[in-house]
């Protein structure tokens, strides 16, 4: 089993475009390139590259919608779009909405202290709701413990965590610093279904799923095909093996939702609209340190920004986003991962946003001998552009990646040059004299290694 994760996919910065560099879109949902959209799954499919479910909203109405993939462990069914998908950490966001909703009516409030639930846990008496709603506690996370493989999949009761919890050492002071943590919406569901009388799955469908309307979003179960549920998948290299399954009681309220790739789209509409929650609120849960809010994240493309959550749990890797300025949600949701889930979420916003686009070739590219490209390797720089970017050859294929940020894979396309085609970058080296020119959206750069 691939090692246990409930978080974000990869790192934040990777998320959208590579590079985060400026670049100009035009928006128009009736005239963005449909077949060309299209074909670029297709040939996601054809390749064998990914698995997975995309849906594009404009204005709280879909506009595109595809799925790629298999639905069943013996991949015998195709995937699609509605098919319901492990969401992961996106379940955050619902968690977040939940604790929202028990405060305007008086339930608990946001300045509370974790003392007044659960004393045993290191500094519950400095560490507010509003501290767990931020990743700010400094409690250690509870899917990070050595031995985590061990139970993943088998059901426990919420004491075998919070025991988990007692005994790990805080990272720092409650407030002090931001941290990723999944056992700060573990226990904030826990919370919730304290102060509110409720289960989590009846908190959800109280606050959220039945006044939406959501069908199929629900607190997740043993996955079951014949219900239009999706297995998730890891690629070995050569094939696909089906992911063990994670128990339900060990994501809780950081993780545990179903959900389709279309209702997280109105639920993520609807939220950062103020349709939800009242607009102040909304503000409140986008206010951020370190790129974290309240169940929010920001993503960058271009000079647009975001707001959603990603997750990851099991094979499944899922991402979902609102642009509030254009009123665009765009949400993809993949049970395997090949090419890199980020790619693909690039892709589709460079073709809806009608930017320049070319479908990558996904034909396989033969290893690159070390000795082939070593004067190629080392960290680039330049006076007055605020990122490095370091090459490497990693499993036979060269690879960059920007200060901060995760790696992106690089095609030969001609001599010393390469590409990645999903952010529309191009590398240009001249070896002897140790230097480097990015290319990308009519920007051009030049690097020296370092």
């Amino acid at each position: 089993m691939r090692s246990a994760q409930l978080g974000p996919m990869k790192h934040l910065l990777t998320l959208f475009i590579t590079l985060n560099l400026a670049c100009t879109m035009t928006l128009n949902a009736q005239s963005f390139d449909r077949a060309l959209l299209d074909n670029y799954f297709d040939s996601l499919a054809h390749h064998d590259q990914a698995m997975g479910s995309l849906s594009i909203f404009q204005d709280g109405k879909e506009v595109y919608a595809r799925a790629i993939g298999y639905v069943d462990s013996a991949r015998q069914v195709l995937a699609s779009p509605t098919n319901a998908y492990r969401v992961g950490s996106i379940t955050k966001t619902f968690t977040a909405v939940i604790i929202h909703k028990l405060a305007a009516e008086g339930s608990l409030a946001l300045d509370q202290k974790l003392a007044d639930y659960y004393p045993n846990i290191p500094n519950a008496d400095r560490i507010t709701l509003d501290h767990l709603l931020r990743h700010q506690s400094g409690i250690a996370n509870y899917t990070a413990a050595a031995d985590v493989e061990s139970w993943i999949g088998e059901h426990h009761e919420p004491e075998f965590f919070l025991e988990l919890m007692r005994k790990g050492q805080p990272d720092f002071e409650p407030g002090a610093a931001v941290a990723y943590s999944n056992s700060n919406y573990l226990l904030l569901g826990y919370i919730a279904e304290w102060v509110g009388e409720m289960s989590y799955p009846e908190l959800l469908a109280h606050y959220v799923t039945l006044p939406l309307g959501l069908e199929h979003t629900y607190y997740g179960g043993a996955i079951d095909s014949n219900k239009g549920e999706v297995h998730s998948f890891y690629s070995t290299g050569d094939g696909w093996e089906v992911a063990e399954p994670w128990a339900m009681s060990s994501a809780g309220a950081a993780g545990a939702i179903t959900s389709t790739a279309a209702e997280l789209n109105t639920f993520y509409g609807t939220l950062l609209r103020g349709e939800l929650l009242p607009a102040a609120t909304v503000e409140e849960m986008k206010l951020l340190r370190d790129n974290l809010g309240q169940g929010l994240f920001t993503f960058p493309f271009g000079k647009r920004v975001a707001y959603g959550h990603n997750g990851g749990i099991e094979g499944f890797e899922t991402l979902s986003a609102h642009f509030p300025e254009e009123n665009v949600t765009i949400t993809y949701l993949s049970n395997g991962v090949r090419l890199p889930s980020n790619d693909v979420m690039l892709a589709a916003l460079t073709v809806y946003f009608g930017q320049p686009f070319t479908i990558p070739n996904l034909e396989p590219v033969a290893d690159l001998p070390e000795d082939a490209v070593s004067d190629l390797l080392g960290t680039y720089a330049s006076d007055g552009f605020p990122l490095k970017i370091t090459i490497s050859l990693e499993g036979g294929k060269l690879h960059g990646r920007a200060t901060g940020q995760g790696a992106f894979p690089l095609t030969p396309d001609a001599p010393n040059e390469f590409v990645y085609p999903a952010a529309g970058i191009r590398l240009k080296f001249d070896p002897k004299n140790a230097a480097m020119t990015l290319m990308q959206a009519g920007m051009v750069v030049e690097m020296e290694r370092e």
